[in-house]
């Protein structure tokens, strides 16, 4: 028969006492680092959301200078990349105080948001990087304390250029988070829809082109239909509807493989079941470019199965994936065919079709 352990308050307080002394974790949800303007490093905390500065006039020699003077001198990405990783694990410790301020006690204070307005619109905090007696600290910005609320990115209506329903976040019940704070499971007017927002993440042109493409393949009227998620609205800001948020579109019940393709282990699947995936994503990818749309950033990552185990093509934001399509066919039918060619041999396929780049 199971007992049950009381702890005594000298117990609870020293266990409060120890997770008040372990970091607080954190992630980086944004860098905005112009080529020679100010650089800026987000992050998120239980929540809320801790902007960090380095500014331009920041004295000669500072830390905080030598990083700028680093950055706006890089020559190459990988440069770059170091560059970024090595000041955010600074920042990130530099920060903990910060965090403990100003987030919760304890994660189990964190719940899920009942509306897409509190996942978007989220507090956030105004930090600079200094440097004081020779050493590193973030300081409150001087002209903005205390935490404020966000505002996420957003786009011109009238640059999306399409007339569908709209919805504002207050107007959307979310079910679930998929996608780091970018995409969601929600529930809107008693439907299930699947929600992609810009968010802190994403630039407004990948959403844009995601947007123009769902809703020219919509307008194709395709026969047989291709497995990609119809556009169903807009998500428009609370304050002016003018302002595009993200977007909603068909959502895909999962079946067995509840992962998308990636993460998938290849060998445990039938070679028929492989072959078939392959020739439906080649056959979508066809429909796709007879009517001139590009898929982007083709890889096994945006393909995810539904409960009948048909493969859907996700995220048309543009871009490319290294390893999957190279940097100078990117948003181009090549590129779709070079992702295409790569996802077959990532499954196994060796069938023969057109998929020459």
């Amino acid at each position: 028969m199971a007992t049950m352990t009381t702890l005594c308050q000298s117990q609870v307080e020293g266990f409060e006492a120890v997770l008040t002394q372990l970091p607080r974790p954190n992630e980086v949800v944004a860098i905005d680092c112009g080529t020679q303007g100010d650089c800026q490093i987000t992050f998120k905390c239980d929540g809320k959301l801790f902007e960090v500065i380095l500014s331009v006039e920041a004295p000669g020699g500072s830390i905080e200078c030598k990083y700028l003077e680093r950055l706006h001198a890089s020559e190459n990405d990988e440069e770059t990349d170091q560059i970024f990783s090595e000041l955010t694990g600074l920042l990130a410790g530099l920060c903990q105080p910060w965090f403990k301020r100003f987030t919760a006690a304890a994660r189990e204070s964190v719940h899920l948001s009942s509306t897409l307005h509190d996942s978007l619109y989220l507090k956030v905090l105004k930090l600079r990087l200094c440097t004081v007696d020779g050493k590193a600290e973030v300081r409150e910005h001087d002209a903005l304390k205390g935490l404020h609320t966000s505002i996420p990115n957003s786009l011109c209506r009238e640059a999306v250029g399409v007339n569908i329903s709209t919805f504002k976040p207050s107007e959307i019940n979310v079910m679930d988070t998929l996608k780091r704070d970018t995409v969601f499971k929600t529930l809107v007017l008693g439907s299930i829809m699947c929600v992609k927002v810009i968010g802190h993440r994403y630039s407004s042109q990948s959403v844009e082109r995601e947007i123009s493409s769902l809703q020219r393949i919509s307008e194709a009227h395709l026969n047989p239909r291709p497995h990609i998620p119809t556009l169903l609205g807009l998500v428009v800001s609370e304050d002016d509807q003018q302002l595009v948020l993200g977007f909603l579109m068909e959502f895909i019940e999962r079946g067995h493989f509840e992962s998308d393709l990636s993460s998938l282990n290849v060998d445990s699947i039938p070679q028929t079941q492989r072959e078939n995936w392959s020739e439906q994503i080649y056959n979508d990818l066809k429909r796709l470019h007879s009517i001139g749309i590009c898929w982007g950033d083709a890889k096994a990552g945006n393909i995810i199965l539904d409960k009948e185990s048909n493969p859907w093509l996700i995220d048309f934001g543009g871009g490319y994936t290294n390893e999957w399509v190279d940097a100078h066919l990117a948003n181009s039918e090549k590129g779709d065919l070079q992702g295409l060619q790569r996802i077959m041999k990532f499954l196994h396929v060796s069938k023969e079709w057109n998929t020459e780049v």
